[in-house]
């Protein structure tokens, strides 16, 4: 008699037991338990692009291997060994892991997606100088936001300081800014609390710091004193190997606000330099190690006599958004746009150039939105909110998510320099 492989040796025994001498009373029918994948944990909470490792036990089988899928097509990936790696994008997201031995059965498990940003608020009326404190805003994985500032433990206060430009690691632990001291500025490191600071650097003048994706490099523009001129450089998160990255060349005369490629493999910042005799004051892309540096934008035959500046990627790497700053009857004005990593696509994403508007740092916080702080609801004044811009720019949806008068922005740049103060 021929079996099914999938028999359980109980039944198999139970039957052969039956067949030979002794008690022939009839036997009690005894069925084993059925196959059941269960996934360790069942629900996480993690940031975006952040990795979680999930384990899946199957119970009743000789066969304890499975097979991971995510449900959502797209959203991150899993590995073999259950090992799950988040999108670029805030959101409940669902990982199967299916039974080998009894493919009918399979566990899911609950990932929740949360995405985080940093920003500064001034603390002054918005026609003074510093001081700002740092703010903290957090997308949950159902979308809903919450900002909160920092609670300086010794006043019980906001925390007070000349901070100049903040951003918040991708896993949502850190945060890297610059502050101004007597005669310089340095970066500084900390806990999202703003617990632990600590000072990464020191001489030149150093801002703009930026995380590498994996939360181990910073990326930051240094002060080249003896030239005067900027340099993109790079360090490890604890301050460590401070090297630059794309130094002061004969060709290159100012470097500012680098960013790092979501897979970290290339760069792309605001230079100002000549190329083969042509100036360009725009956008570059180049390799990690600054090498291959090519302009995409801000050729010397720009009509809008202004310059495009604070470029940040999209988050699936195949574009960079930037703000293109023109001079409209000696006011200067900002639009909002995108172009691929190749130079090709220029596209306005918002905004028109005519109006009070600077979209100063974009930042691609979530795929779902595009981040940036404007100036558009109050004219040509230093007055400065935090605006979302729906993922469907064409629809031209944005929403204002900072609402007082104050200046909220990601870099300390227009609050500094904007010449006309808020009536």
């Amino acid at each position: 008699m021929k079996l099914n492989h999938w028999l359980p040796t109980s039944i198999l025994t139970i039957a052969l037991a039956g067949c030979g001498g002794g008690d022939h009373s009839q036997p009690q029918s005894t069925l084993s338990s059925p196959v059941s994948v269960t996934i360790s944990p069942s629900v996480v909470d993690t940031f975006i692009h952040q990795q979680v490792q999930l384990t899946a036990t199957v119970h009743n089988a000789t066969d304890p291997s499975v097979s991971w899928f995510v449900q959502e097509a797209g959203m991150g990936a899993v590995s073999d060994e259950g090992l799950y790696t988040a999108p670029w994008m805030y959101g409940n997201f669902h990982i199967i892991a299916v039974s080998n031995a009894d493919p009918t059965k399979s566990a899911r498990a609950t990932v929740r997606v949360a995405a985080s940003f940093a920003f500064i608020e001034s603390l002054a009326p918005v026609t003074g100088p510093f001081p700002t404190t740092p703010m903290l805003g957090n997308f949950a994985s159902n979308g809903t936001l919450t900002i909160k500032g920092v609670t300086d433990p010794q006043t019980g206060g906001p925390f007070a300081a000349a901070i100049e430009d903040i951003t918040i690691s991708n896993d949502g632990k850190k945060v890297v800014f610059s502050m101004e001291a007597p005669g310089t500025v340095n970066i500084y490191i900390a806990n999202a609390d703003f617990s632990g600071i600590t000072q990464l650097t020191s001489g030149a003048p150093s801002n703009r710091p930026q995380f590498s994706p994996d939360d181990k490099q910073i990326l930051y523009i240094r002060w080249n004193e003896p030239i005067s001129r900027s340099e993109i450089w790079g360090m490890n998160s604890d301050g460590s190997n401070q090297h630059a990255v794309l130094p002061a060349t004969e060709g290159i005369l100012n470097c500012d606000f680098p960013t790092y490629s979501p897979d970290g493999k290339r760069i792309s910042a605001q230079l100002l330099w000549i190329v083969n005799g042509v100036q360009y004051y725009g956008i570059a892309i180049m390799n990690a190690d600054g090498s291959g540096a090519i302009p995409l934008t801000g050729d010397a035959n720009r009509e809008c006599g202004g310059w495009d500046n604070e470029p940040s990627f999209t988050r699936d790497g195949s574009a960079i958004l930037f703000s293109r700053v023109c001079d409209n009857q000696q006011r200067l004005v900002g639009t909002l746009y995108s172009i691929n990593i190749d130079g090709t696509n220029l596209t306005k994403l918002y905004g028109d150039g005519t109006w009070g508007v600077v979209n100063a740092r974009p930042q691609a916080v979530v795929q779902g939105g595009i981040l940036f702080q404007s100036n558009q609801d109050f004219g040509w004044c230093v007055l400065f909110e935090i605006y979302n811009l729906s993922q469907d720019v064409s629809s031209g949806q944005v929403k204002r998510i900072t609402n007082n008068m104050l200046f909220d922005g990601f870099d300390y740049t227009w609050y500094r320099w904007f010449p006309t103060p808020c009536g």
